[in-house]
């Protein structure tokens, strides 16, 4: 595994037990999608890179919030 791949997992890993685990996966998702965004970083924005395929309705990622 690539150390940049295993350390950005390992940093994103440390939120996960604020999250459920569906609300993880979408974090997760989130962040990789906001490194990758190059334009305003709103949540529309940044869903064509956090799901490309359009497997999660896109109010999922609206309603992630903290617990």
């Amino acid at each position: 595994m690539n150390i940049t791949t295993s350390t950005w997992t390992e940093l994103l890993q440390q939120f996960f037990p604020l999250f459920t685990s569906p609300g993880s996966q979408i974090f997760s998702r989130l962040m990789v999608a906001w490194v990758l965004c190059r334009a305003r970083r709103t949540v529309t924005g940044m869903l064509p890179f956090a799901d490309p395929l359009g497997l999660r309705a896109h109010d999922a990622y609206h309603r992630l919030s903290l617990p």
